[in-house]
């Protein structure tokens, strides 16, 4: 969604700058965006999900299938945090995207 909502704030920030200038300024880049899409939330919605599933699934599929989802969703988040969060400086110098001490 990172994309898309991007497109619309840009578009809104062109329209607005027609009546205020400095707003061409605060475009969002597509270096931006993919440093955004890179960093985003990658598990939160998807653990509360997990454990709000009901006891049917334990019902339908057997014993312990609720608490496999929860801790495979778990593990994702876990490698999902290692490797997108030691990426990010190595991202950062891909995207030419000015960080630390370089701001």
């Amino acid at each position: 969604a990172v994309f898309p909502m991007s497109l619309f704030s840009n578009g809104i920030k062109w329209l607005v700058s027609k009546h205020v200038p400095a707003e061409k300024q605060h475009y969002i880049s597509f270096k931006h965006q993919a440093m955004l899409f890179h960093s985003g939330l990658r598990g939160g919605i998807g653990l509360v999900l997990s454990l709000e599933l009901g006891a049917y699934v334990d019902e339908d599929n057997g014993p312990g299938t609720k608490d496999s989802l929860v801790y495979a969703t778990f593990v994702m988040i876990c490698v999902y945090l290692l490797v997108f969060g030691g990426s990010t400086a190595v991202t950062l110098r891909a995207l030419q995207i000015p960080y630390g001490a370089e701001v």
